[in-house]
């Protein structure tokens, strides 16, 4: 009688399963696609990092304080870079 359940279970199991290897197919496809996302982000923002550091050391002051573009650029920049992020959340 045992046995009966243990395959009964088994096939159950084979059919009601199916669904979630499909859920987690399209999250590990999810997880990819942000993972490429953020290696490409750091990729930019370490290749301008090395840009700045090789062009633009020979300045020895530079004045950004109460400037409104730079204050609009890092506070947009995070926000573009969450919708970015949440795009592929909504496919």
């Amino acid at each position: 009688m045992l046995v009966l359940f243990v395959i009964y279970g088994l096939i159950v199991a084979r059919f009601e399963l199916g669904i979630f290897f499909m859920i987690g197919h399209k999250l590990d496809d999810l997880h990819m696609t942000v993972l490429y996302i953020c290696c490409g982000l750091s990729l930019m923002v370490f290749l301008g990092l090395m840009y700045a550091l090789i062009k633009l050391h020979q300045f020895k002051t530079v004045n950004f304080h109460k400037s409104l573009a730079t204050e609009l650029f890092w506070a947009t920049l995070p926000f573009l870079i969450l919708v970015v992020l949440a795009l592929p959340t909504f496919m």
